[in-house]
């Protein structure tokens, strides 16, 4: 385990006191709590982006294949279904797409 210095000001000190006091923890067991979340949010937006950048391109293939499960969830036929784009068209209702499958 390592220590680590951190210059606060004493206000903020005296805040971060009386919150660990009123949490019924100790300062440092608040501030190891604290890195710990920020570490994991920090984690889950490296994961987030390396997701963005593995499905670049792949728009459509990801729209199909939800569309897919849609019409399995529906008790539709989600087979043969695999290696066809969607096509959009667009609707009149609320300005949204609609995604079908040429078959």
């Amino acid at each position: 385990m390592s220590a680590l210095t951190v210059r606060l000001p004493d206000d903020k000190h005296q805040r971060l006191k009386a919150l660990a006091q009123s949490r019924g923890t100790t300062l440092n067991r608040l501030i190891d709590d604290m890195t710990t979340m920020m570490l994991a949010e920090y984690d889950a937006e490296t994961r987030f982006q390396l997701g963005v950048a593995r499905g670049a391109g792949k728009e459509q293939r990801g729209l199909g294949l939800v569309t897919k499960a849609q019409l399995v969830a529906k008790g539709g036929q989600g087979k043969d279904m695999d290696n066809q784009a969607p096509q959009e068209n667009k609707t009149g209702t609320e300005g949204g797409t609609e995604q079908t499958f040429a078959t």
